[in-house]
């Protein structure tokens, strides 16, 4: 479960303010500091992926080194109708995602697999289909089901997102929900309803950090993350993010940021998205993660984060977690 002691209250936009002493919910008991399992965002074909050509042993090979998986749209159809959105990609496909889905399960890390579904204005599903669709999900092997566009940002209602959310949970699977703004996904509305989202779901930070390979305003970070892991906290629900590349040339750099920038949030998983989540190649190159070193992975968290000359910083048990904002890098000092 999310730590409930993230905040990121205090940032100026000089960034200036020396660490702050944030608020009574976020003196809270030190939690540990965990390294963000692994999440791969997928939306290729996945018995093609890095050239595997259909050779599921390959392919299982590639997904093998994630926790998480989300799967594309229309993998869950074994036919072709070009009046559907999406179309599907027919039996071969099907059956074969179906068995790629079964091996992994037979792999070290287990990885949980979810299926994709549009909730928002893109596909403008209704809740019927909705379930049908959840229902094909699991049939192929799914564990659980993201839910893209699940925001008011593409008119996506409580009363809708928890209906759908509730269709998940009926079939036994877990929710990934993705809605740029968390409150979206944790708030109780002005009506009085609440999220029903609960322990063993989790919620997407799309563009953490890296929002098509340019670095996310550092504010707008902190922002975001404070409300995710407080929403979190209240429901049980699990916080996942993802950066997004923006090119095809691979920068190191960023993605160690903000691999830093996930283990000071103290998020559930993180992963590294390729362009358009591979969509136009079915790559998923291994982006190496920074060594967790021994110390922090050790340690516990003994405060929220907190502004400093030129970033944040979060103190642990064994030393300091600090984000550079100004040169993009993260580091652990004793």
């Amino acid at each position: 479960m999310a730590d409930p002691r993230t905040s990121c209250v205090g940032y100026g936009a000089a960034l200036i303010v020396a660490s702050l002493v944030l608020s009574d919910l976020l003196q809270a008991a030190a939690s540990r500091v965990v390294e963000p399992r692994r999440l791969a965002i997928y939306y290729g074909i996945p018995s093609l992926v890095n050239g595997a050509a259909g050779d599921l042993a390959r392919a299982a090979a590639v997904f093998a080194d994630y926790e998480f998986i989300v799967l594309g749209d229309g993998l869950e159809f074994d036919d072709v109708v070009a009046s559907r959105r999406p179309a599907g990609v027919g039996a071969v496909e099907y059956r074969r995602t179906a068995a790629l889905i079964a091996k992994l399960a037979a792999t070290r890390r287990k990885p949980i697999v979810f299926g994709y579904i549009d909730l928002g204005r893109t596909e403008q599903l209704t809740l019927d289909e909705i379930r049908t669709r959840i229902d094909r999900w699991k049939a192929i092997g799914a564990g659980g089901i993201l839910f893209d566009e699940a925001g008011t940002d593409f008119g996506v209602t409580r009363d809708r997102q928890n209906a759908a959310v509730d269709a998940v949970h009926r079939a036994g699977l877990r929710v990934l929900l993705n809605a740029f703004n968390p409150d979206d996904a944790f708030s109780v509305t002005a009506e009085g309803v609440a999220p029903r989202l609960k322990a063993g779901d989790a919620y997407l930070l799309e563009s953490f950090m890296i929002r098509q390979g340019v670095a996310e305003d550092p504010h707008a970070w902190c922002d975001r993350v404070e409300r995710a892991m407080r929403g979190a906290a209240a429901t049980g629900a699990s916080v996942f993010a993802t950066a997004t590349a923006g090119s095809f040339d691979f920068d190191r750099s960023l993605l160690n940021y903000a691999w830093w920038a996930a283990v000071m949030a103290g998020v559930d998983a993180f992963g590294w998205g390729e362009p358009s989540f591979s969509a136009t190649d079915s790559q998923l190159p291994w982006r190496g993660r920074p060594s967790m070193p021994a110390a922090v992975s050790r340690s516990s968290f003994t405060g929220p984060i907190a502004s400093s000359h030129n970033g944040f910083q979060r103190p642990t048990s064994a030393g300091v977690i600090h984000i550079d904002t100004v040169r993009r890098r993260g580091r652990f000092t004793r």
